[in-house]
């Protein structure tokens, strides 16, 4: 049972940035040091958002019409198609040497499995692309998607209309920014997406943000991270470095409660039954010890560094 005290702290955390679905106004936090090699990173990472996803959402929201336009042509007809990725809510990795992912949440009245995968060979036809291991009606794996100047990677997912009640993570996120951008400003918004940025690309480079052999949180876990820490990477980093340095045993449940929060989704996951998900316990369940130490090794070297 939650306490007063643990509800606030919960709506404070986790839902910091959605009053509209029961939470605060957003609170940022600036960094707690200050460190120059690290604002210079940040500030680079924030010069090339702009000029970056400018050129990219223009063609996700290409894209999008390009589905619509098949669907139509299968006889399906859709409530909505919604840009659901990084890319959509400007957090992708902006110096990105891999195929740079296109996310889409398609909702629907009703499933017609066998048109909807006549409407994804045509996509894969169309654009010359490869329909990759996985693919199935309600979730469509396109790879090097010949798109305009782009070759890209297409992900489609296909479901029942969702209730007007249910918020999912990409939803969530975007609530949030809009939370940030309307109370704190566009320049405090471009830095924390510039951090979500930082975050990920330093996860990304030493292989753990979607690695086999050693899990880690994966984007959308590291996002949900540095939004909840306050926006401040480095405040996240010395934080978790602090609190699992020390035998997980050791550590005072109060904090490590309160650490496990910031990485509590607030939205629901539209491909996990509508669930909640904890990016922290989820990386716990697999591989425990090895994935902690990964996590703090990964932040150390960087905390070192600047």
């Amino acid at each position: 049972m939650f306490s007063e005290e643990d509800y606030k702290k919960y709506k404070e955390t986790v839902f910091n940035g959605l009053p509209s679905i029961g939470g605060i106004n957003y609170v940022y936090k600036n960094d707690s040091i200050s460190k120059k090699k690290h604002k210079n990173f940040i500030r680079d990472i924030e010069e090339s958002i702009d000029p970056f996803f400018t050129s990219h959402q223009l063609t996700s929201t290409i894209i999008a019409k390009f589905i619509n336009s098949l669907l139509d042509e299968v006889g399906i007809c859709c409530h909505s198609i919604i840009p659901s990725g990084s890319i959509a809510r400007r957090t992708c990795i902006t110096k990105n040497k891999h195929t740079i992912d296109y996310d889409y949440l398609v909702e629907l009245d009703t499933f017609d499995d066998d048109n909807i995968l006549q409407a994804c060979n045509l996509f894969a036809e169309k654009t010359s692309a490869k329909i990759l291991e996985g693919n199935r009606p309600s979730q469509w794996h396109l790879g090097e998607v010949q798109f305009h100047d782009k070759i890209i990677d297409v992900d489609v997912t296909f479901i029942l209309k969702l209730p007007n009640n249910i918020v999912i993570t990409h939803m969530a996120k975007q609530l949030q920014y809009t939370n940030i951008l309307k109370n704190h400003g566009e320049s405090v918004l471009k830095s924390i997406l510039a951090n979500i940025i930082a975050a990920k690309s330093i996860f990304k480079n030493a292989l753990t943000s979607k690695a086999s052999n050693v899990v880690g949180l994966g984007g959308i876990g590291i996002e949900t991270w540095i939004v909840q820490s306050g926006g401040s990477m480095l405040n996240a980093f010395i934080d978790f470095k602090t609190i699992f340095s020390q035998n997980l045993y050791d550590i005072p449940p109060e904090v490590y409660n309160s650490e496990l929060l910031l990485f509590n989704d607030p939205g629901v996951a539209h491909k996990k039954d509508l669930m909640n998900d904890n990016y922290l316990v989820s990386l716990f369940s697999n591989q425990k010890d090895k994935s902690i130490q990964h996590m703090i090794s990964i932040v150390d070297s960087y905390l070192e560094q600047i």
